[in-house]
């Protein structure tokens, strides 16, 4: 029997698609954009389409010990036990040679799953490590645009709806955020006129009405 749960991509980028994931015989087999939410707007991108092969066939189900230095990528498989014990062994000598504050935690939202992302932190949290806040280079973004602006904030997506002038500032929406570029494009056929900042000539860049080239490195005179 064929079952129709309703849910949202976890992976971290700017349109977290409202999905209808497909299930038959405990098994994803099929992945769409849900038509009722404005933004997801029926269509998702290709990794939203392509998790029913991702969890399915395309995993990895083994560690694998790396047997050649990079670029190389020669690995061979090991147990469980080793990688568990290679690990450990050297957490617990970095926190007896220099302290648990020597051991760095850096990660980021490559997926926003609970049991992905909120539920290592214990781990860190236990042992005392250090910890940034998700990334090195995030919190130093937002203290820039507070500075400019007073405050980090953005806009909510339908907001581009009632915009007359949209301007991707070294921002390739057109492919790392195909909702919002539908959503200016809606706008656009209202009226609206769409902008690109971008060195190289991308492919919103190609499609919008305007497109500034700055060389490298002056952007903050054009702003």
């Amino acid at each position: 029997m064929m079952r129709v749960i309703k849910t949202v991509c976890p992976k971290d980028c700017y349109d977290t698609c409202f999905l209808k994931a497909y299930v038959e015989n405990n098994e994803l087999v099929k992945t769409e954009g849900d038509p009722e939410n404005p933004v997801t707007d029926g269509f998702t991108c290709p990794r939203g389409v392509s998790y029913p092969k991702r969890i399915n066939a395309n995993r990895v189900l083994y560690p694998h010990r790396r047997t050649e230095p990079k670029p190389a990528a020669r690995f061979e498989r090991i147990t469980w036990d080793e990688v568990l014990n290679t690990i450990t062994a050297k957490i617990r000598g970095a926190i007896e040679e220099c302290g648990p504050s020597s051991i760095l935690h850096v990660e980021y939202a490559g997926n926003m799953g609970l049991l992905t992302y909120r539920y290592p932190l214990r781990l860190w949290n236990a042992l005392g490590a250090t910890s940034t806040d998700h990334s090195i280079c995030s919190r130093s973004g937002h203290e820039a645009l507070s500075l400019h602006y007073g405050l980090s904030y953005g806009l909510q997506p339908e907001d581009l709806l009632e915009a007359k002038l949209i301007v991707f500032w070294g921002f390739n929406a057109a492919v790392s955020s195909p909702h919002m570029w539908r959503l200016a494009w809606k706008s656009r056929k209202r009226g609206a006129v769409i902008a690109a900042v971008d060195p190289r000539r991308s492919e919103t860049a190609r499609n919008a009405d305007l497109w500034l080239s700055p060389k490298p490195g002056t952007d903050v005179a054009l702003a």
